[in-house]
């Protein structure tokens, strides 16, 4: 993705990195790609955490300039529907508690990029969970039809978590490290964390301290992810069903087609032009040896089995309800979703398990409003697209199909599918630089690949 820049801070793109955001991990032998399913990639620059969605970090002040409105609010309902098209989204109700900026009405519609209906799926790794009942900050801006989006996805929901105390914090759970996501919700002791009643009254604009750190309260034993249950390989669908991968056996799809929509590409990336980085990083994934992956040679067009989306600014009538706008790089925030978005339900078996066949994917690339580095655009490119293909991240859990069995190890935090990009990531893989240029995929994306997609079998079909 690009280099990783962590949670929230200042960062150059030079030794930053990005950080991908999502919910907890089952993947691939453990660092090779986990193989997610519809899942799609989120990026964080900075000093944080996330699974899927690509995000730069973002401050607290930035993202209160950006966002028209922000509600203290509560869940009350979430269903699915499928938009003109074809994509399905989640829309959720939320009771507002209380406006902190902007007016609206009591109750309003909040648009979430994926889900599952009539048989049609769409699963964007990075974006937050909401179960019902629960409370938080949103930050937001208009959408269609009288709805809103969250501004920057992930970066856009404080959770609120109150203590025994009967303080209340927030903090963003999602782009926790993985040694604290296990937390149970009533823990505070997390990064990042403040209390409620400043962080409302600076949104206000009360003129309360910036940062109120959750001090005096007790360290609480969590489960890390690098525990996770090595049994488990991949992540299931909404439904409970199959993990996913296509199918490119006699009967499957002979190939999948893969289209950009921009005939001038990307705009304001400095170096390589857009089409390269994406041929390349693309393709990088069907020339890995013993591997059949069959995609067709990315080039313009607006039709395809696999379309990616550039120059994206969402709002209006397209784009995905990902992020509100275009962004600078230097500034922070969401810069890309995606993922399968059409599959058959159960109908292949794989390596002893039944599979849902993925038909279609997408990627969708934020449109950017100053120069931001080539590079960084086609490992995030590259990352995304790995995502579409089922992979999940190499550096969640191990799996006993790994021969590398440590989880920090140094083939998993090079790969390109680890939760970040660069060389500032902090966590299990400390300063290891997996951003490369000239790009190329990592040893642990390679593996993942060929146990996943061998030519032997060509890449799908009956493997006992």
């Amino acid at each position: 993705m690009w280099r990783r820049l962590y949670r929230v801070g200042m960062f150059s793109l030079d030794h930053s990195c990005i950080a991908r955001a999502g919910h907890s991990s089952r993947h691939w032998p453990k660092g090779a790609l986990a193989n997610a399913g519809m899942w799609a990639a989120v990026l964080l620059l900075s000093f944080g955490r996330a699974d899927a969605t690509s995000y730069l970090p973002i401050s607290d002040s930035q993202l209160i300039e950006r966002s028209p409105l922000i509600v203290h609010g509560r869940v009350t309902d979430s269903k699915t529907r499928v938009e003109s098209d074809g994509l399905v989204n989640t829309v959720l109700t939320v009771q507002v508690l209380s406006h902190l900026k902007g007016v609206s009405e009591s109750s309003i519609e909040v648009v979430l990029p994926g889900g599952e209906k009539d048989g049609r799926a769409w699963i964007v790794r990075g974006v937050p969970a909401f179960p019902l009942g629960e409370e938080s900050i949103l930050f937001l801006a208009p959408w269609r039809a009288g709805t809103f989006i969250l501004t920057e996805l992930g970066l856009s929901k404080f959770d609120i978590v109150r203590l025994e105390a009967g303080v209340a914090m927030v903090t963003r759970k999602m782009f926790l490290a993985p040694s604290a996501s296990a937390l149970s919700a009533d823990v505070s002791s997390l990064e990042g964390t403040q209390q409620l009643e400043f962080f409302e009254s600076r949104i206000r604009g009360d003129g309360q301290p910036t940062t109120v750190a959750a001090a005096g309260v007790p360290a609480v034993n969590g489960t890390s992810k690098a525990k996770v249950d090595p049994g488990v390989l991949w992540v299931e669908w909404p439904q409970g069903g199959y993990p996913f991968r296509w199918n490119w056996n006699p009967g499957g799809a002979s190939s999948a087609s893969v289209v950009y929509d921009q005939y001038a590409g990307q705009s304001n990336l400095t170096g390589s032009d857009s089409a390269y980085r994406i041929q390349h990083g693309i393709g990088s994934w069907a020339a890995i040896p013993g591997v059949d992956i069959r995609t067709s040679t990315p080039a313009y067009g607006t039709t395809g089995d696999i379309v990616i989306h550039l120059d994206d600014a969402s709002g209006g009538t397209s784009g995905s309800p990902c992020y509100s706008g275009s962004i600078c790089p230097a500034s922070g925030g969401t810069v890309g979703c995606g993922g399968p978005t059409i599959l058959q339900a159960g109908n292949q078996t794989w390596d002893g398990r039944t599979y849902s066949t993925v038909r279609q994917g997408a990627i969708w690339m934020r449109a950017y409003s100053c120069p931001a580095s080539s590079a960084v655009f086609e490992a995030v490119v590259a990352h995304e697209f790995g995502h579409v293909l089922g992979f999940r991240h190499s550096d969640e859990a191990v799996s006993p199909k790994d021969t590398d069995q440590t989880l920090y190890s140094m083939n998993h935090c090079l790969a390109t599918m680890r939760t970040c990009t660069g060389a500032s990531c902090g966590g299990g893989c400390g300063t290891i630089d997996n951003l490369r240029d000239p790009f190329s995929l990592g040893a642990d994306d390679m593996a993942a690949a060929q146990y996943t997609y061998p030519i032997s079998t060509g890449g799908g079909g009956h493997k006992h």
